[in-house]
């Protein structure tokens, strides 16, 4: 009983929080997208500490060159880890309906994030190639690659897109493992567990041609990449 109402009090103030710096960001995006970028860091950190989480970073972003940024999916905060440890001007692939919930999807869209209709296979992969123009605009381009969250905690098999897409842009992919966001809240579990949120920053991995054998080699190394760097942040 006691951890379920910590948990609804932590969830009011992530609201509440939300709320503030979530229109803070949105506005501010109508006046500079330069500025915002280094804003929702700062909004995403505060949105976060208020949801009980500590970030830990590991690792360092380059500080050069357009990158796919990839990391495991386990929870609903995923996609507010991003702005967090991210350099430059970035976009990410979402699921479609994300653009329907109230100040959220109106976020994405002055982000200029990639909508992906999951029901849609033909539609996804339509937009999947059209981030080629994005990130030849100097977007680095966040992806889950599993798709969905995990309700284990261990990562579901990659789909292919984002390689695709890597391979055809000949852009490399940053890896990053993310450890503890499962922990502080599952899919499949409605109370929150504050606690610490492991980020580690990976190498760059570099796609070396276009063709079928290529892609498999390149998701297995990005997979085991990611592996790796959740590995390494446990222990």
């Amino acid at each position: 009983m006691k951890q379920r109402l910590q948990s609804i009090l932590i969830q009011i103030s992530g609201a509440i929080t939300f709320l503030f710096v979530g229109l803070i960001t949105f506005l501010f995006s109508f006046i500079s997208l330069k500025i915002t970028y280094k804003l929702a860091n700062y909004a995403c950190r505060l949105f976060l500490l208020s949801m009980g989480v500590r970030l830990q970073i590991n690792g360092k972003f380059p500080d050069k060159g357009v990158y796919i940024i990839m990391f495991n999916h386990s929870s609903f905060i995923d996609p507010f880890l991003l702005p967090v440890f991210t350099k430059g001007k970035y976009t990410g692939v979402v699921a479609q309906e994300n653009l329907d919930i109230f100040l959220f999807g109106w976020i994405l869209k002055r982000f200029k994030c990639i909508p992906i209709d999951r029901q849609n296979t033909v539609s996804a992969i339509n937009n999947i190639s059209k981030a080629g123009s994005v990130i030849k605009r100097g977007y680095h381009i966040g992806i889950l690659p599993e798709g969905t969250r995990s309700l284990t905690g261990k990562m579901k098999p990659f789909k292919k897109g984002g390689f695709y897409m890597a391979m055809n842009t000949k852009t490399p992919i940053l890896p990053v493992g993310i450890i503890g966001a499962y922990d502080f809240k599952p899919k499949n579990r409605n109370t929150i567990k504050p606690g610490i949120v492991k980020i580690t920053i990976g190498e760059p991995i570099y796609p070396k041609a276009n063709n079928k054998l290529e892609l498999e080699k390149l998701l297995k190394q990005t997979e085991d990449a990611i592996k790796r760097l959740c590995y390494n942040s446990r222990n």
